[in-house]
């Protein structure tokens, strides 16, 4: 069973270039959203302990098979 949530490595996905504004401190990544400043680091990623507001800003929740799914059949993909 893929553990999506243990597979993501923060540092690679941060630097990857989707992600902007992001600061690192002693490997906390921080980011200001809204009025909130968010912070994670990869032992939150590991251990599953992220807050609300880290869920819905990273998409968390989002139903990875169903996106890999329907970007398989777009024919501009």
């Amino acid at each position: 069973m893929f553990d999506f949530h243990a597979s993501i490595n923060i540092h690679d996905t941060i630097n990857s270039g989707q992600i902007f504004l992001w600061e690192n401190y002693k490997n906390t990544w921080f980011i200001v959203n809204g009025h909130n400043v968010i912070t994670v680091n990869q032992k939150q990623f590991e251990n599953i302990t992220l807050r609300k507001e880290i869920k819905k800003f990273c998409r968390i929740d989002d139903d990875i098979k169903k996106i890999l799914k329907n970007i398989t059949q777009d024919k501009i993909v």
